[in-house]
């Protein structure tokens, strides 16, 4: 036997051991990983087995907690006319109806958590909520998307929008030039 044959049957040997060794960690990676897999399927996951998936949802939580307790609100109501324009008067001169001082008139409906309306009566515009008093003590009962019922009394008063009366045929000038129906 010479010293070559020796290195080669060596290099064999040492080889085949490696092989082995190979095999066998691929055999207990395997093995363990299945174990693994079995015991995660036995084992329902707990909030305190991971405390980093613990930290994520009650980051979550506390996050969603803030989004449902957001609350909104303005200090005053934007609808409030009186608080809006200070010091206006009404001019009567021109066009005016007839009806404007015995009778109510809906102008206009605002539909939302907190209804609204414009009522024409005595020559103001009121604007009330259901609940309000207007004029000689016409209780506001129900504000709808095109009506509001008043009551007096037990007089009741169903008001509905109304187009205005259409303009004269007329031409009235509005600018030097210009002219409008």
């Amino acid at each position: 036997m010479d010293k070559t044959s020796i290195i080669r049957a060596l290099a064999f040997l040492l080889g085949v051991a490696l092989f082995l060794l190979v095999v066998w960690g691929a055999f207990r990676a395997v093995s363990d990983s299945r174990e693994i897999k079995k015991n995660q399927e036995n084992d329902a996951a707990t909030l305190d087995a991971d405390t980093s998936l613990a930290l994520v949802i009650d980051a979550l939580e506390d996050n969603w907690r803030k989004r449902v307790d957001y609350r909104f609100g303005v200090a005053q109501d934007p609808l409030n006319m009186s608080r809006t324009i200070i010091g206006y008067t009404y001019n009567r001169a021109g066009f005016r109806e007839m009806e404007e001082d015995t009778e109510f008139r809906l102008s206009a409906t605002v539909i939302d958590d907190n209804p609204k309306a414009i009522i024409k009566y005595q020559g103001k515009s009121h604007v009330v909520k259901t609940g309000d008093l207007i004029g000689d003590g016409y209780y506001v009962q129900r504000i709808g998307a095109k009506s509001a019922v008043l009551i007096k009394g037990g007089q009741t008063i169903y008001l509905e929008n109304k187009a205005l009366p259409a303009p004269p045929d007329e031409m009235v000038p509005v600018n030097e030039g210009q002219e409008q129906y």
